[in-house]
């Protein structure tokens, strides 16, 4: 059950004069969006850009953030979760009984708004440095843990995949329940275009729901379609087979389209992508009706692209 632990406050006066500091990768979807949150696998990946957090304790009952986005003052006792802070001021929440107030900064190689599970970064960067600064146990499925029913708490619905991917980075195999996340060695080259929107993914589930509310045994057969991807794709993977991996990336984005979670700036990324020589498949990753398309192989030329929405990327450790 999610719900608020019980801890002990730390007093000792030297806590409060250290700051804790900690850092997560962003995440991005290869394959099994959409059927991971009804127990399906799906391969999630840690990439190449991070967020930062360093942390110190307060005495007074003060909560202070300072970012990018903005600066949130606030006392513990009666503070509001409010954006652009949800993720991190629920996080702070979840472990206000060990509190006295807290000091935070956050700074992120990448903008929240091209996805890359930047809400699951954050929150996976700021439960490290809590658990640190309140010599709480630091093994990586503690922090996901506690990160994922933070990000439960905020959205009411969502697999676990980014957070996961935050946590244990690389390339993995990931199931929501019962818990599954296995590494996989051979790493595939891709790249990302953003499409420029998003939505969140909430919304894009509820708008699944709706569309498929008298259509179950329909949507079943695209959640076990998604399934077979991914089962194929960790076999390809395994072998470095990039051009079967890219077929499955295309009947992937079949299945989302069948779905309904395509739009027209994506498909015209996809259709664009999908035309260049070296590039052996290109599909949605993420929810969908909105964030980015992921490409598998190399961009030749960018020609008929916009070059601002283009994101290299890397599939890194943790």
């Amino acid at each position: 059950m999610i719900g608020r632990p019980s801890w002990q406050k730390k007093e000792a006066c030297t806590l409060f004069k250290l700051s804790f500091s900690a850092s997560a990768p962003g995440s991005m979807m290869l394959l099994g969006e959409h059927a991971v949150l009804h127990g399906y696998s799906a391969l999630v990946a840690a990439v190449n850009y991070r967020m930062h957090v360093r942390l110190s304790l307060r005495k007074d009952g003060q909560v202070v953030i300072d970012s990018a986005l903005g600066q949130f003052e606030s006392p513990l006792k009666n503070m509001s979760i409010q954006a652009p802070f949800t993720f991190v001021l629920t996080a702070i929440d979840y472990y206000k009984d060990a509190l006295s107030g807290v000091d935070l900064s956050i700074q992120s190689d990448f903008s929240h708004q091209v996805g890359l599970g930047s809400s699951a970064a954050v929150t996976v960067a700021v439960v490290a440095a809590m658990r640190k600064a309140l010599g709480l146990d630091l093994s990586l499925n503690a922090i996901f843990h506690d990160a994922y029913e933070v990000v439960s708490l905020v959205q009411g619905v969502g697999s676990g995949a980014d957070v996961a991917a935050s946590v244990f980075g690389g390339l993995g195999c990931y199931r929501m329940a019962p818990f599954y996340y296995k590494h996989l060695k051979n790493i595939p080259r891709v790249f990302l275009y953003y499409s420029g929107s998003k939505m969140p993914t909430v919304e894009v589930i509820k708008h699944v729901e709706s569309t498929f509310e008298n259509r179950k045994d329909e949507l079943a057969a695209i959640y076990k379609g998604l399934d077979a991807c991914v089962t194929a794709a960790k076999t390809a993977i395994d072998f470095s087979d990039w051009r079967h991996l890219g077929k499955l990336f295309a009947q992937q984005q079949n299945l989302m389209g069948q779905l309904g979670v395509n739009n027209d700036a994506l498909q015209s990324l996809v259709d664009v992508l999908s035309r260049q020589k070296k590039v052996k498949g290109v599909k949605i990753s993420g929810s969908g009706l909105g964030d980015c398309v992921i490409a598998l192989g190399r961009l030749q030329k960018a020609s008929s692209l916009q070059s601002d929405r283009y994101i290299p990327v890397e599939i890194v450790k943790q």
